[in-house]
């Protein structure tokens, strides 16, 4: 006959070491998930639409421009690259992880054509805000204001030894001239349309020589840098001309695809970046080098831009 102690103790044991075994699985499920590496953020490839001109300043400088945390002073004149560096910094300050993909294009009409058709992610030249009812360009969104384009000065500049052009104190001084003006800036043929002053188009590369030369007077160039009315493009010495200089009066924002993946967080993460360096101060900060002296412009006409129909 068996002993009912000893079948209430072989009970107890075998309950003992079912909670023992079940306390050892837990344990050894803890541990497991304690080894388990953390998931990495997601990182977004991102499709930017930049010209060729551009790219060429980001080889002559040998530096990239996403690069943190102050390399900006580097290009206190260059627009385009400070454009792309604030892009990156406001991306990093919303904590959203991404590479580059670039999409050459020629100029920002082609540039924003690749944007509406969703081919690329951004813009990264930044321009003025279109009527979004415009169905041309109904696949684009802008972001938050980055900067008011009265920033940018531009003048006519003409060669040192062009003593005709020099002698020009008017816009109708310079109505009498002629202008050269790359077949790739549509929009700066439409400002010299409007602004009746008769001009030559060709290629960039030719540009300074017919200054040089003569078979063109004038050229529209944004004016930078501590001595604002001189230049020196290509090797050939410019001096603006014409008591006349031109101030931008819109807001200047990024352009955006609303046909491509990602697009809605990509917009989110910009907008939440751009608020944090403006700030910050940073967005001012950055910008501040192209702001000119212009006390040599004193006396000078000033006159707003022509509306840039095609940005």
């Amino acid at each position: 006959m068996i002993d009912i102690r000893f079948k209430y103790n072989i009970a107890g044991l075998k309950k003992y070491f079912f909670l023992l075994i079940m306390a050892l699985l837990a344990l050894q499920v803890l541990s497991v998930k304690s080894e388990t590496p953390p998931q990495k953020t997601q990182s977004h490839e991102i499709i930017i639409a930049l010209s060729e001109g551009t790219i060429n300043e980001i080889a002559a400088f040998k530096t990239d421009p996403c690069l943190q945390p102050d390399d900006y002073h580097l290009y206190p004149g260059r627009k385009h690259l400070l454009s792309f560096n604030l892009f990156c910094r406001a991306l990093t300050a919303a904590n959203y992880k991404f590479t580059f993909k670039i999409s050459t294009s020629p100029n920002v009409k082609r540039g924003k054509w690749l944007v509406n058709t969703g081919k690329a992610h951004v813009l990264l030249h930044l321009v003025q805000k279109k009527n979004t009812n415009n169905t041309s360009v109904d696949g684009i969104v802008y972001s938050d204001v980055v900067i008011n384009d009265n920033y940018r000065l531009s003048a006519f500049f003409t060669s040192i030894n062009n003593h005709t052009a020099l002698a020009a104190n008017s816009l109708a001084d310079i109505q009498k001239l002629k202008a050269a003006v790359p077949l790739q800036w549509p929009w700066q043929q439409k400002w010299l349309e409007k602004l009746e002053i008769n001009y030559h188009p060709l290629l960039y590369k030719n540009l300074f020589d017919f200054i040089e030369h003569q078979r063109a007077d004038v050229v529209l160039l944004d004016m930078k840098g501590k001595n604002p009315t001189e230049r020196t493009l290509l090797g050939v010495k410019l001096k603006a001309t014409g008591k006349v200089y031109f101030s931008g009066n819109k807001a200047e924002r990024f352009a955006l695809s609303k046909n491509i993946e990602g697009a809605d967080e990509l917009m989110n993460a910009l907008s939440v970046g751009l608020k944090k360096l403006k700030a910050s101060g940073v967005t001012n900060e950055m910008f501040s080098g192209l702001i000119l002296d212009d006390k040599q412009l004193n006396g000078w006409q000033k006159i707003s831009h022509p509306p840039r129909k095609n940005q």
